[in-house]
């Protein structure tokens, strides 16, 4: 079970977890990793500069 990624402000204070509406990550063997997140307004308020913790299937999991 893949766990909902967490919502963090620009200086790593955890804001929620939340369910994104959809999401998109694309790895790259040198940085720079990118994931896109669509949030519904009325459930995150989320800012330019916010960072979020993305769990993957096998366990892992990376900060974007």
């Amino acid at each position: 079970m893949t766990k909902n990624p967490i919502l963090y402000d620009r200086n790593m204070n955890r804001k929620g977890v939340f369910a994104p509406a959809e999401i998109s990550v694309t790895q790259n063997a040198r940085p720079l990793s990118v994931a896109t997140l669509t949030y519904d307004d009325s459930v995150a308020n989320v800012e330019a500069l916010d960072f979020v913790q993305i769990f993957f299937p096998d366990g892992t999991f990376e900060f974007y």
